[in-house]
C-alpha cells in the first residue's frame, strides 16, 4: 500500500520504457516521493535542520548479536519550546527519506503536522524505516531473502522505540519530552501499532489513512476504486467497464490481437506466448493500477499534478468525451493524460522482465530497493493484494486474480513463500495487533477519507473509553488531512484536521499534568532522579560489561535485571508508601488519568479495576500469558511501576491508602483487601520476583499455579477473611493457616516435580504480604520456612573466588516515607 509521503510517480527527464508499473502493490511507481517534492508555503532554513544517523540495533530480538546500523532521521528543531517539551515524530514507510526531497514532512511548514509543531512549539522528527534507505542505510546492505527476514513489524517498532531513547539522550536529557507519533497509510499504521506496543513512550498517535486490519485477498480496493468513479460520474464507470470487457476480448483472440493491443496501449513488450496467464494479468494489473493512482489521491492536495487536477473528476472528463473515440481509446488517453504528469514513454508489459528487475539483492538504487521490501512485507505481514476478485459485475472484472500476487512471492522470495504460508502469517498480525476489531491502543485518531480505497481495512468503531477516534472524511481520498491547507478543502477536511489538533491539544495537556503533578513531589522526584542514576549504571550490565563496585567485587548480573532493577524497585517502595492510613484528600482526576496510562501499558481495560478487586484481579491473571515465561510477570510489576510512578508519592498514599479507598466508596474489608492484593504484589515484583528470575525453572510452575489453582487460593482467602472479621483478636492465627494454605497449594501444583519447597514459600510469603497489610503486628509472629537461598544478585569475591548472593534490602514507613529498615548483605555460598 502506498504511504502519504509517495507523490504520484514522477521521474527526472524523459524515460523510455518503466521496468515498473504505475502502481505495485498499491505503492507507486519509482517510489514514494517525487523528485520535486512541490513545496506549498514557507520552508525552514538550512540552521534548524539536522540530517544525520544513529547506530540502531539489527536484531532487537537476538541474544547472539549485538550487530548496529545506521539509521537515518531528520530533525527541525525550529519551533522546539522547551518548557513544554513537546516533540512530533513522523514514522517513516515504504521509502527513503533522503535529503533531496524526502523531508518534506519535517522541513514544508504547510504541512499539517509542522503547522501543529509551530501552533503547540514541537520539535519535529523524522526516522527512516529499515530496509527502505539507501544500501549504506541498511540493516544488512543486501535484500536476500535471509536478510529481509529482519524486515518486520516489530523489528520496525522497536526500532521507533530505540530512537526515541537516543533522542532524548541526545537533544533533551534534562526535558523529559512528550513525544506524538504520525504516519500516512502504513506509516499510519506504525504509528496506532506503536501506540499499541510501547504506550508508555508516547501520549497519543495520528493514523491517517491506516489499514490496521492486514487481510491478504483484498479485493474491497476494486469496489471501493469503483464507488468512487461511479459517485463522481455513472457513465464514467460505465466506459471504464465496457473498455475492460473489450480489452479481455481482445487479449485472449490471439497473437494478432494482442499485438495490436501492444500498439494501442504502447507497450514496451509484446505478451509472452509461452506464459500467456501470467502475461495477461501483468498487463491488466498495470492498466488497473493507473486508475487506482489517479482515485488514490483524488483531490488531495499532495502535488502540484493534483493540485492541477489529476484526480477522478480529470480521469471522468476524459473517459465521458465520446469525440476521443471509443472505450478503449478513451482509457489509453486517460492513462497518457497520468503520464503526462511525469514519466511519458512506453509501459512495462513483460512480468519476466518485472521478477528479474525486482531480484537484484545488490540494493543499486532507491526504487529497487524500496519496491522489493514492499513486496516481501506484503507477502509476509500485510497482504494488502488488490485483486479483483470481487466477481465480473466489477467495472475491472476478474483480470487480477489473487495467484498473480501469490506468484510473485513465489518468484521473488523462494518456493516456501506460498499463499498458504502468506495466510497463516498474516492472521498471525492480525491477531498479535487486533486488527480493526480488537484495537487495544489508547489516545489515537483514525481518519480515512470517503473515496479512499483502504477504507474498508481501516479501524472504524469508536472507543471513547480508551480514547480512540475513527472517523471518514467525506469526499476526500488517502492521508487528505496530512497535507497542506487550502481554502477550497472540503468542509469536512477542514473539520477533520480541527478534530485532529483537539485531540493533540488534549493528550498533550492531559500529559503535562501528570508530568507536572509528578515533579511536584520533592521525595518522590529525588527517588526517581535516584533510580535513573541506578539505570544508568546498570547500562554498563546490559551492555554486558562489568561495573566495579569497589576494587574487590564486580557485580555479576544479566542484561534482564540491567533492564528492570530500577522499575521493579520503583514498585517495592511504591506500594510499601500505600500502606499508610493516608486521607482522603484523592485527586480523582490525577488517578484517573494515571488508572489509564496503567491501562495503556497493559493494554486493557482498567476503568473499574478499583472499584471491583476481582476486576483487578483477573487482569493480571489474564496479563499471564501461556507459555509463563518471566517477561509476563516483567509486565504485570511495570504496570503497576507506572501508574505508581504516575501518581507519586502523595497521591499514593491518598489514593490507595486505606482511608482513601473507602473514601472512593469500598467498605472498609474491600479496602483492606485492596491493601493486601497490592502487598502480595509488592513481594511478587521484589523478593518474589528475584526467586523466581535467578530460579529459572520456577517461572512457569509458579505462574501456572497463581492463574490455574485460583480457586483453591481464593478459598483459602474468604475463609481467613471470614474468620478475622468475626475474631479480629486472632487474627495472627488465621495468617498463618492463610500462609500454611497458599504453601500447600504452590508446593502441590505445577511445581511438585520442579522445587516443591522453593515453590512453597513463595506461596506462604506471598499470603504473608497479604495478610500483614491489614494486621501489621502478625509480621512478628508469623513466619515462612525460607530455602537456603532467595535471592538473585550475584557477586564473585575477587580475594576468595566464591560467588555471593545479595539479600534485597527490607522497606518501611518511617515519617510517611519508605525507609530502607535492613540493608542489602551478601552472603556466601
Amino acid at each position: 500500500m502506498s504511504r502519504v509521503l509517495c507523490l504520484l510517480a514522477v521521474v527526472v527527464g524523459l524515460v523510455l520504457c518503466h521496468v515498473s508499473p504505475p502502481m505495485v502493490n498499491g505503492r507507486p511507481r519509482e517510489g514514494l516521493v517525487a523528485s520535486a517534492s512541490d513545496p506549498e508555503g514557507p520552508v525552514s532554513e538550512d540552521k534548524y535542520m539536522v540530517y544525520s544517523e544513529i547506530d540502531q540495533v539489527v536484531d532487537h530480538f537476538s541474544n547472539t548479536t549485538s550487530a548496529t546500523w545506521r539509521q537515518r532521521y531528520q530533525y527541525n528543531s525550529k519551533f522546539y519550546n522547551k518548557t513544554v517539551g513537546y516533540v512530533f515524530l513522523m514514522l517513516g514507510g515504504e521509502g527513503s527519506i533522503n535529503a533531496t526531497n524526502g523531508d518534506k514532512w519535517v522541513r514544508h511548514e504547510a504541512e499539517t503536522m509542522m503547522v501543529w509543531a509551530a501552533e503547540f512549539g514541537a520539535g519535529a522528527f523524522q526516522v527512516e524505516h529499515r530496509f527502505y534507505g539507501s544500501k549504506e542505510y541498511s540493516p544488512i546492505g543486501d535484500q536476500t531473502t535471509e536478510s529481509l527476514k529482519l524486515l518486520t513489524i516489530d523489528q520496525a517498532l522497536a526500532d521507533i522505540k530505540e530512537f526515541i531513547n537516543q533522542m532524548n539522550a541526545l537533544y533533551f536529557p534534562l526535558d523529559k519530552p512528550i513525544w506524538i507519533t504520525f504516519g500516512g497509510s502504513y506509516p499510519g499504521s506504525l504509528s496506532a501499532w506503536f501506540r499499541e506496543t510501547y504506550p508508555e513512550m508516547t501520549a497519543g498517535a495520528v493514523s491517517s489513512s491506516s489499514a490496521v486490519h492486514v487481510f491478504v485477498d483484498y479485493y474491497g480496493y476494486a469496489i471501493n476504486t469503483e464507488k468512487t468513479y461511479r459517485t463522481v460520474s455513472d457513465s464514467c464507470g460505465d466506459v471504464i467497464k465496457t473498455a475492460f470487457q473489450q480489452m479481455q476480448k481482445k487479449a485472449y483472440n490471439g497473437p494478432d490481437s494482442r499485438e495490436l493491443l501492444k500498439k494501442t496501449f504502447n507497450l514496451c513488450d509484446s505478451f509472452d506466448e509461452n506464459n500467456l496467464s501470467k502475461s495477461i494479468q501483468f498487463f491488466f494489473q498495470n492498466v488497473y493500477g493507473y486508475f487506482q493512482g489517479i482515485n488514490q489521491y483524488t483531490g488531495d492536495n499532495r502535488n502540484n499534478a493534483t493540485r492541477s487536477g489529476l484526480g477522478v473528476p480529470g480521469a471522468c472528463n476524459i473517459l465521458n468525451n465520446a469525440t476521443l473515440g471509443d472505450e478503449i481509446t478513451r482509457v489509453v488517453a486517460v492513462m497518457d493524460w497520468y503520464d503526462s504528469w511525469g514519466s511519458p514513454g512506453c509501459r512495462p508489459n513483460s512480468y519476466t522482465s518485472f521478477i528479474k528487475y525486482y531480484s537484484d539483492t545488490t540494493m543499486p538504487d532507491d526504487d529497487r530497493i524500496s519496491t522489493r521490501s514492499w513486496i516481501w512485507q506484503t507477502c509476509t505481514e500485510l497482504g494488502y493484494y488488490q485483486t479483483t476478485d470481487g466477481g465480473n459485475g466489477g467495472i475491472f472484472g476478474s483480470t487480477v486474480p489473487l495467484d498473480f500476487f501469490a506468484d510473485q512471492c513465489i518468484d521473488l522470495f523462494g518456493p516456501e513463500y506460498t499463499l498458504d504460508n502468506t495466510f497463516k502469517l498474516i492472521d498471525q498480525v492480525r491477531t498479535k495487533y487486533g486488527g480493526a476489531d480488537a484495537y487495544r491502543g489508547t489516545n489515537v485518531c483514525f481518519p480515512n477519507g470517503s473515496f479512499d480505497p483502504w477504507q474498508d481495512l481501516g479501524h472504524k468503531a469508536n472507543n471513547t473509553n480508551n480514547n480512540v477516534d475513527s472517523w471518514l472524511i467525506d469526499g476526500t481520498a488517502h492521508c487528505a488531512d496530512m497535507y497542506p491547507a487550502r481554502d477550497s478543502d472540503k468542509q469536512s477536511l477542514k473539520d477533520a484536521r480541527r478534530r485532529i489538533h483537539d485531540h493533540l491539544s488534549r493528550w498533550l495537556s492531559d500529559a503535562q499534568a501528570i508530568r507536572q503533578g509528578n515533579s511536584g513531589s520533592t521525595d518522590f522526584s529525588i527517588f526517581t532522579v535516584t533510580l535513573l542514576i541506578v539505570a544508568k549504571i546498570l547500562e554498563q550490565v546490559n551492555i554486558r560489561r562489568p561495573i566495579l563496585i569497589n576494587p574487590t567485587f564486580s557485580v555479576v548480573s544479566s542484561p534482564l535485571f540491567g533492564m528492570k532493577f530500577a522499575i521493579l524497585l520503583a514498585a517495592v517502595c511504591s506500594v510499601a508508601l500505600a500502606q499508610n492510613p493516608g486521607t482522603d484528600n484523592c485527586v480523582s482526576a490525577q488517578f484517573a488519568a494515571c488508572n489509564s496510562r496503567l491501562s495503556d501499558f497493559w493494554r486493557v481495560d482498567t476503568s473499574t479495576a478499583w472499584k471491583d478487586l476481582g476486576t483487578l484481579d483477573r487482569i493480571t491473571q489474564s496479563l499471564l500469558l501461556t507459555p509463563y515465561t518471566i517477561d509476563s510477570w516483567i509486565n504485570v510489576c511495570n504496570g503497576f511501576s507506572s501508574f505508581y510512578g504516575c501518581l507519586g508519592q502523595v497521591q499514593i498514599r491518598n489514593c490507595l491508602g486505606t482511608v482513601g479507598l473507602v473514601g472512593s466508596g469500598l467498605a472498609l474489608s474491600d479496602a483492606y483487601a485492596y491493601q493486601g492484593f497490592m502487598a502480595d504484589w509488592d513481594f511478587k515484583c521484589g523478593v518474589g520476583f528475584w526467586t523466581m528470575y535467578e530460579r529459572q525453572v520456577l517461572t512457569t510452575c509458579i505462574e501456572s499455579t497463581y492463574v490455574n489453582y485460583q480457586q483453591e487460593t481464593a478459598a483459602a482467602l474468604q475463609t481467613y477473611t471470614t474468620a478475622t472479621t468475626q475474631d479480629p483478636n486472632n487474627a495472627c492465627k488465621y495468617s498463618q493457616n492463610l500462609m500454611n494454605a497458599w504453601q500447600t497449594t504452590f508446593q502441590k501444583g505445577p511445581c511438585r516435580t520442579v522445587n516443591p519447597a522453593q515453590a512453597g514459600w513463595f506461596g506462604c510469603q506471598s499470603a504473608r504480604e497479604w495478610s500483614n497489610a491489614q494486621f501489621k503486628h502478625c509480621k512478628h509472629t508469623t513466619t515462612c520456612a525460607s530455602p537456603v537461598t532467595v535471592d538473585p544478585i550475584t557477586r564473585v569475591n575477587a580475594e576468595t573466588g566464591k560467588t555471593e548472593y545479595q539479600t534485597l534490602p527490607f522497606y518501611e514507613i518511617v515519617n510517611e516515607k519508605a525507609v530502607i529498615a535492613q540493608e542489602a548483605a551478601w552472603i556466601s555460598e
